[in-house]
């Protein structure tokens, strides 16, 4: 139940004027914020969670473009190691047991004539690695998002660089540079000692 008090004063011309006080059951004057309080302090939470709001799309993206490098990364380095294991299966028997041994060291065979063929332990390789019928295949890394990742094997053309083979791995970066990094394995073909041999 509210209750009204009014209250006397003098005026400065000596009269006396009067004001009412509203008050609740509780005594206590009746209190709140103004509209402008109000609309004050709502634009002031406003800017603040839209700066939390930005904060956090920026580490959102920045955790997906880790995460995009990572598995780069990890497909990259998966590659690889089959390309590795795949040679360490290409073992000089089993190049006899397909009669492929002048394929498998026709440079080191012919390097001492005036026009040598080209050839050799890393074209031979190569060859292995990319031909999907023969059980030597590895196939390309997969593609990630807009990374564009592939893969290059280059094998040297003349007998100084025909027992290396190079595994060229390229992709764009996923952050905000957008520039293109590249991760390279040298490989000697397991057998290559043996064409010395011949």
């Amino acid at each position: 139940m509210d209750r009204t008090y009014f209250f006397r004063h003098p005026s400065k011309t000596g009269e006396l004027s009067q004001f009412a006080i509203k008050c609740g059951i509780d005594g206590q004057y009746a209190s709140g914020f103004t509209l402008i309080e109000v609309l004050i302090a709502g634009l002031l939470i406003v800017m603040a969670m839209s700066a939390v709001a930005r904060f956090s799309a920026a580490a959102m993206t920045a955790s997906q473009k880790q995460e995009l490098r990572r598995e780069i990364e990890d497909e990259i380095v998966n590659n690889m190691e089959r390309i590795q294991q795949k040679d360490s299966l290409l073992t000089w028997e089993s190049i006899e047991a397909k009669n492929e041994v002048r394929d498998a060291c026709l440079e080191q065979q012919s390097m001492e004539t005036s026009n040598p063929p080209s050839g050799g332990p890393a074209s031979y390789l190569k060859s292995k690695l990319e031909d999907s019928s023969n059980p030597y295949y590895v196939s390309p890394p997969k593609k990630l998002g807009s990374a564009n990742l592939r893969r290059e094997i280059r094998a040297g053309s003349d007998s100084t660089n025909t027992m290396t083979a190079l595994i060229i791995y390229r992709f764009t970066t996923p952050d905000f540079q957008q520039s293109e990094e590249q991760r390279v394995l040298e490989l000697n073909p397991n057998y290559a000692p043996r064409c010395f041999q011949l």
